[in-house]
């Protein structure tokens, strides 16, 4: 079922289309449709290119596109022009890090501008090699950058299972089977992820957002 016309609210789940770009330049970073991506060569094989479903208020997308949600309806295609810190955020200095060559060395990584790295968890990009010294910056590489996000809002997702199969893709780091059955959610995760996620506050989560669901159950 459509809706076509009815007001978008907070909570609701709904199914997008958008094509996003930085705004100073026009260059595209980001699609949900396939030619898009290739006619930008931003192609990736590992993506599925096709309409998101997001539940508005629960910053699935950055926050001014989520907070945009709530002020329209379903079949609106609009476009919206983001400040920095309605994004990405702003560039913080805190986050430009000085390391030595040597660290690098130790781990056998020789450091060049542009690689990307991954340092107790925090994903940083390599700026400059110089004198012994390596400055890493761990801010998003679109901090500090406005965008334009072109934006269609197609439906209001009703779908008990649509819904579930999003908001588990939001809400774990890693795929999982789930299953329905006269109310209770059913959550199959390998065991070498047991203890790594909270439980009892994923479920409530998950109750909070799809009221039919009475139960979650990990498996």
């Amino acid at each position: 079922m459509i809706f076509s016309g009815k007001m978008v609210n907070k909570n609701e789940f709904i199914e997008i289309e958008y094509t996003a770009m930085i705004r100073e330049n026009k260059e595209v970073f980001d699609t949900t449709n396939v030619e898009i991506a290739r006619s930008n060569n931003i192609y990736g094989e590992d993506i599925a290119y096709k309409p998101a479903i997001v539940c508005v208020g629960q910053n699935h997308l950055i926050k001014g596109v989520d907070e945009s949600f709530e002020s329209k309806n379903v079949g609106d295609s609009y476009k919206l022009e983001l400040k920095d810190e309605d994004a990405f955020g702003k560039k913080d200095a805190e986050l430009i890090q000085f390391l030595t060559l040597e660290s690098f060395r130790e781990h056998n990584i020789m450091p060049v501008p542009g690689l990307h790295i991954n340092i107790d968890g925090g994903l940083g990009v390599v700026k400059v090699v110089s004198g012994g010294r390596v400055i890493v910056d761990f801010n998003h590489p679109l901090s500090g950058r406005d965008v334009i996000y072109e934006i269609k809002i197609n439906r209001i997702v009703t779908d008990t299972n649509e819904k579930i199969n999003a908001l588990i893709k939001e809400l774990l780091p890693f795929d999982a089977k789930v299953e329905i059955k006269e109310g209770v959610l059913s959550i199959s995760i390998d065991s070498g992820f047991q203890g790594k996620i909270n439980e009892e506050e994923l479920g409530e989560k998950i109750k909070e957002l799809i009221p039919e669901i009475k139960e979650v159950k990990f498996i």
